[in-house]
């Protein structure tokens, strides 16, 4: 099992006999414990259990019995972990103080009880010979949920863009490894996660786990770590392991050290022959499985008012796993490194208003002549029924959509050039042609998300502070207490504020959608707004500074719960 040291917050306590261990924890009672447990009171809930937890691992009892109320525990155990991630993910990053409260409880119980189960290996393993031998399948029990548990604390650290704990990755290497060395790792023992874990076996989980952090989880959208985590039991079996002594024929692998307190690498980045105990991850099979659902998705051009499922890894989303697993990452942008303060602006509304979109109401209704907008000639090869309704596309938000009557005077337009703007300052760290990357200060708000589309202006004394460009946060990761590590890729070209009129078959309303036009240049334009979905027979009109062109959406380019980018064509 992996080395302990001082400082690893996985370190085993001492125990110590007591005379009231029959009466807190014979599992009568703890069974009753936990009938009895306030379920309602998260708070409350969350402190008792992480009590109960502290005290058994304290406590010198027999490995089957520890092991017997840790199974006792868990349905409450999983309740308040599932209702705590819901809290600390339910707003942005960074954390607010409720919901940083509700995670770093939340990561205490998973910590507490990674220690619970390896107290229960380390007695099987030193205490007795006959228990060693007699327990094998509890043993692997408490492997698999050691594995799990320290699992759940690297997916807690994605959810929250936080650096993960030290000691986690050499814990689940050296727990993997002992599974091995003992031939417990084939079994397949009963998931104590969620119902998606039943079946899976420890090397079947161990490869779920290096596969998911593999996945630049700092650079998902919100509930994509959950979505492709849950795919992966269906596609862990298409990669493999091979010892580190063994030769590697494959294109795509990755190297583990079993020593390291590090997640997989790529070959170019660590040597292989240095590498005395681990394995090599080989992707060869799962590329090509991916491969084969990004060519079907592709070929799906046929409109489909069939939702695909909440959990649906998107086309986008293969095509970025696909990058990621078989080491197909572009290399890094020249950056020079820059000090200073960069002005960042978050929300579609504030952005639309500062780039003059609100004095586009009153050109609503008016008589105006139709504009051909220079579209890209390609668009043109883009099948007419390609916008199929994707699981990252979200029904637009009510006070973003407006709803009127086309009125010849426009009246009917709420007037929105009292809109607070926010503009927080960051520090840049550096940037290139294409993006920054910034430092966003903590003090305790809600601020942003990955996918968000935001707003970047360089404070000086003699710019105007108008003049923002448009970008979209790639990634965060918090680097530091107190600061948040982001990159914005900038959007190239000019951008313009526009009104995407919307009129659906059988009404005779129309509804206005504030947007962007993106002119990127050599005719190629497309049209950013906020989320909404489309149906068949919708028909749409731009209309920019009182002209007005028809237009059909063709495809969407890049979708997230901040915006929609699409590719569209003159109507008819």
């Amino acid at each position: 099992m992996a080395s302990i040291k001082r400082d690893n917050l996985f370190l085993l306590p001492k125990r110590h006999a007591s005379p009231r261990s029959e009466a807190e924890f014979g599992c009568k009672i703890v069974k009753q414990w936990v009938d009895d447990l306030p379920i309602g009171d998260i708070s409350r809930l969350s402190h008792d259990l992480y009590g109960k937890l502290e005290r058994l691992s304290r406590l010198d009892i027999t490995p089957l019995e520890r092991f017997e109320i840790l199974q006792l525990l868990q349905p409450p155990l999983r309740f308040v972990l599932d209702t705590l991630r819901q809290k600390s993910t339910e707003g942005d990053i960074p954390l607010s103080n409720k919901a940083r409260l509700a995670a770093d409880m939340r990561l205490e119980l998973l910590i507490q009880t990674v220690i619970g189960y390896k107290i229960v290996l380390s007695q099987f393993h030193d205490d007795s010979i006959t228990s060693f031998l007699l327990h094998r399948h509890t043993r692997s029990e408490a492997l698999y949920n050691a594995l799990y548990y320290l699992g759940e604390i690297l997916v807690h650290s994605y959810l929250v863009y936080q650096p993960c704990l030290s000691y986690v990755w050499k814990e689940l290497h050296g727990i993997y490894y002992y599974s091995v060395t003992n031939e417990l790792h084939i079994s397949k023992p009963t998931a104590v996660g969620r119902s998606n874990h039943a079946g899976q076996g420890i090397e079947g989980l161990y490869k779920q786990i290096l596969l998911l952090a593999l996945a630049n989880p700092n650079s998902l959208l919100k509930g994509e770590v959950e979505k492709i985590n849950a795919v992966l039991t269906q596609w862990t079996s298409t990669a493999e392991l091979v010892p580190i002594k063994e030769p590697v024929w494959a294109k795509s692998f990755f190297l583990i050290d079993a020593k390291a307190d590090a997640m997989p690498c790529a070959p170019n980045l660590c040597r292989k022959d240095t590498i005395d105990i681990g394995w090599a991850l080989v992707t060869d099979n799962l590329d090509r499985i991916l491969e084969e659902k990004i060519k079907a998705a592709e070929s799906m051009h046929a409109y489909s008012t069939k939702m695909r499922p909440a959990d649906a890894v998107s086309e986008r989303l293969m095509h970025k796993l696909k990058a990621a697993w078989t080491q197909q990452i572009r290399s890094r942008e020249v950056r020079s490194h820059t000090s200073g303060l960069v002005e960042v602006v978050c929300g579609f509304e504030p952005l639309y208003m500062l780039h003059g979109g609100g004095r586009l109401r009153n050109r609503v209704g008016r008589q105006s002549e139709s504009k051909l907008f220079s579209t890209n000639p390609g668009y043109t090869q883009v099948k007419s029924v390609v916008l199929d309704s994707d699981e990252d596309v979200i029904e637009i938000e009510p006070n973003t959509l407006q709803s009127y009557a086309a009125e010849a005077d426009g009246s009917g337009v709420p007037d929105r050039n009292n809109t607070t703007v926010f503009r927080k300052e960051c520090i840049s760290t550096n940037k290139s042609e294409n993006g920054y990357y910034l430092n966003w200060p903590e003090n305790g708000e809600s601020g942003t998300h990955v996918g968000e589309l935001v707003g970047v202006h360089p404070v000086t004394g003699s710019e105007n502070r108008l003049d923002i460009s448009l970008g979209v946060i790639r990634w965060m990761h918090v680097e530091r207490p107190g600061f948040l590590g982001m990159g914005v890729e900038l959007l190239n070209g000019l951008v313009e504020p526009v009104l995407l009129q919307r009129k659906r078959e059988g009404t005779k309303q129309t509804e206005s959608i504030k947007g962007f036009l993106q002119h990127e240049g050599e005719g190629l334009v497309t049209l950013i707004t906020p989320p909404f979905y489309v149906d068949e027979n919708d028909l749409f009109r731009v209309v920019t500074k009182g002209e007005q062109q028809s237009v059909q959406l063709r495809q969407i380019i890049e979708s997230t719960d901040s915006f929609i980018r699409f590719q569209f064509e003159h109507a008819a």
